[in-house]
């Protein structure tokens, strides 16, 4: 069962230990943003509508 953990130094996966962690905040992050409603990765852009700018269509 040890080697599946890896901080453990026999583990196959000790030397990604750190790619896991960082991976999985970021994951967690990620999810937390979209379950909350948080705009992340936007950039400020306005949402596109098939109406177009004025609000009619022709």
């Amino acid at each position: 069962m040890n080697k599946f953990n890896p901080f453990q130094p026999e583990s196959s996966l000790f030397s990604f230990r750190w790619f896991i962690v960082i991976t999985a905040l970021i994951g967690g992050l990620l999810f937390y943003s979209d379950t909350n409603g948080w705009r992340l990765f936007s950039g400020g852009q306005q949402q596109w509508s098939a109406s177009g700018p004025r609000g009619y269509h022709k």
